[in-house]
């Protein structure tokens, strides 16, 4: 099974720095937008929690090369916002919307 690591990002300065630290792992970043739904994020898709809302849905605004400090459609929208390292196996379009279970599929 893969490692999947969740981070709160707060600045552009920050997302750098986190893509700089992990080239091996798949990295979810989520946008902080508010507490609330920064929390959501967390609980509903760290690896190993259980899923309560279904209907969550969040948006992928950049898909990443591993290991690659390119950042393309780096914007805060209203919806949690992540950005997901481009896996071999999965072909993630930018602007798509997943719902929460989605995403925990794909990453397992």
């Amino acid at each position: 099974m893969l490692t999947h690591t969740v981070y709160n990002v707060h600045t552009k300065k920050d997302l750098k720095k986190i893509l700089k630290q992990n080239k091996k792992h798949n990295t979810i970043v989520c946008f902080r937008n508010n507490e609330f739904a920064m929390r959501t994020i967390m609980e509903r898709i760290f690896i190993g929690t259980p899923i309560y809302n279904e209907d969550a849905a969040i948006r992928v605004m950049a898909i990443i090369d591993e290991g690659s400090n390119l950042i393309k459609g780096y914007k805060i929208e209203e919806l949690p916002t992540i950005i997901l390292f481009k896996n071999k196996k999965e072909v993630i379009r930018i602007g798509k919307e997943l719902k929460v279970p989605e995403i925990v599929k794909m990453l397992n």
